[in-house]
């Protein structure tokens, strides 16, 4: 974090400025990420064999940002992991190393499209970086939940 905010405040605000509606999907969201960061998000589900020791994956090009989450995580889970994504691409993170310890073969097959310029990854160490970006998907899943006379459930299922 670049700021003395606490983690869920900045959290709240960076989500507040993307004008979402509560209620929102993932798709919506997807594409207010998208607008605020000038790019095309693709989202990859993959094997968990390909991201092993991580829940999630954002790498990004010249073009488009890519959110690698797992294919056999619980639906509600992979959404989770993909906010998480999602909130270091609104928070601006750089790269955190990530590229050194994945599976490269995940990239080499991936549709990427260009070469990449970051790369973000939802693992188990914890930093303020991962803090916020875990505290914009808590945020970003209270917004989906916000506007849902159903279940939490049905809302990401």
């Amino acid at each position: 974090m670049t700021s003395s905010m606490p983690a869920r405040q900045m959290a709240e605000e960076l989500v507040a400025n993307l004008g979402c509606r509560p209620g929102s999907s993932l798709e919506d969201i997807q594409e207010r990420v998208a607008l605020f960061h000038q790019k095309e998000i693709a989202l990859h589900p993959v094997d968990d064999v390909e991201l092993r020791n991580i829940t999630g994956l954002w790498v990004e090009t010249e073009l488009t940002s890519h959110v690698f989450f797992r294919n056999d995580d619980p639906k509600l889970y992979q959404t989770h992991s993909i906010f998480h994504e999602f909130g270091h691409i609104i928070a601006d993170h750089s790269t955190c190393g990530v590229l050194s310890f994945i599976d490269n073969t995940l990239l080499g097959t991936a549709p990427l499209g260009g070469q990449i310029q970051r790369a973000r990854a939802r693992g188990f160490n914890q930093d303020e970086d991962e803090t916020l970006a875990e505290e914009i998907a808590y945020a970003l899943s209270r917004l989906v939940i916000a506007g849902s006379a159903v279940g939490i459930r049905a809302v990401f299922e």
